[in-house]
């Protein structure tokens, strides 16, 4: 080959390799781009939203009923929904107001008072933070804006209380403890001796208020005035308080029914069952509500037929046939058969 052709070779070869690399470049260069705007789409995207909720109780989380209820849904919504949660127990009424505006302030998106009591805060502190949900349970309160009502329908426990506390009474008298006489109590109260004298109109009801959701010897010391008088079944409103007049059934020897939670722990031979408001279910509604934007300020009644009411197991003792009423009577509030009075 002569030096001519060589040169010529080279030079084809040369050409045709720049060919092949100019290529490989731009087949590189869309992926490279691609790249630069997959990051800069992840760089923009906003992080999603941790709610905050904060719980105000008036008693402790260890009462095994009303208290303890509650923060079990706090705590498991925290759970199920990757919240922020903070709460403060045993808090006194001369505290609510500022307890509420500390968390308020401190950017918390919903606030839930654990009682009837926390709906007037409600409302005194909502127009100062009005991007806060402001929620009572059993409360009866809504401005439109920001406060939120979570009722019980509170009648519905104290008439299956009632019906069982007459059906297992042989003494014909049957005791109510209550806390505060505020309607979260008065309303199972009366429903309780209603129903009790629809199952024996001789029946005789003995009722007394503790004054406090957390005084158990007055709670205790109450239910013991009630057994001597011939009480043979106590039912109880109170709260923590109440745990001492289950204590007193133990002692003497009669029926105890629960209240809020399943209190069988407190005395599994005393205890014929707990009828049942099931916070967590009410604290899990509230909160998926506020997470998902559909939280209304309005007064959100619930009961046996929005699964929120209802009865724990019950007691050996208590007969096939007195379980088989319960459980009409819970089917027939359910329906609607049987209505408030």
């Amino acid at each position: 080959m002569t030096l001519k052709r060589i040169m010529v070779f080279a030079l084809v070869v040369a050409m045709i390799a720049a060919m092949f690399a100019g290529c490989a470049k731009k087949e590189e260069a869309p992926k490279e781009e691609k790249s630069a705007s997959e990051e800069a789409a992840k760089e923009e995207k906003p992080a999603e939203k941790t709610h905050k909720v904060a719980m105000v109780l008036p008693g402790p989380i260890s009462d095994a009923g009303w208290n303890a209820n509650a923060y079990k849904g706090l705590m498991e919504a925290k759970d199920k929904y990757g919240i922020e949660v903070a709460f403060s127990e045993n808090v006194p009424m001369s505290d609510y107001e500022e307890t509420f505006r500390d968390y308020a302030s401190k950017g918390y998106d919903l606030v839930i008072g654990n009682g009837f009591e926390f709906g007037e805060i409600c409302m005194k502190v909502a127009d100062d933070f009005p991007n806060t949900f402001f929620a009572a349970i059993n409360g009866d309160v809504t401005n439109n804006k920001n406060v939120v009502g979570l009722q019980y329908k509170h009648w519905e426990v104290g008439y299956i209380a009632g019906v069982l506390a007459a059906m297992m009474s042989k003494s014909g008298v049957i005791g109510f403890v209550g806390g505060w006489e505020i309607p979260s109590v008065s309303e199972p109260e009366a429903q309780y001796e209603r129903a009790a004298k629809e199952i024996n109109p001789n029946i005789k009801v003995l009722s007394a208020y503790t004054g406090s959701w957390e005084d158990v010897a007055k709670g205790k010391e109450l239910a013991l005035a009630q057994i001597n008088n011939g009480a043979d079944v106590i039912f109880h409103c109170a709260d923590a308080a109440g745990t001492g007049a289950i204590q007193a059934a133990a002692e003497k020897g009669v029926w105890a029914i629960g209240e809020a939670g399943d209190q069988s722990a407190i005395a599994p031979d005393a205890v014929l069952t707990s009828v049942l408001q099931e916070s967590p279910k009410v604290v899990d509604k509230v909160v998926g509500m506020l997470i998902d934007g559909t939280l209304e300020a309005k007064i959100y009644q619930m009961g046996v037929a929005d699964g929120v009411q209802g009865v724990a197991p019950f007691n050996k003792a208590v007969p096939q046939e007195v379980r088989d009423k319960i459980k009409q009577v819970i089917d027939d509030l359910a329906s609607g058969k049987i209505k408030e009075k």
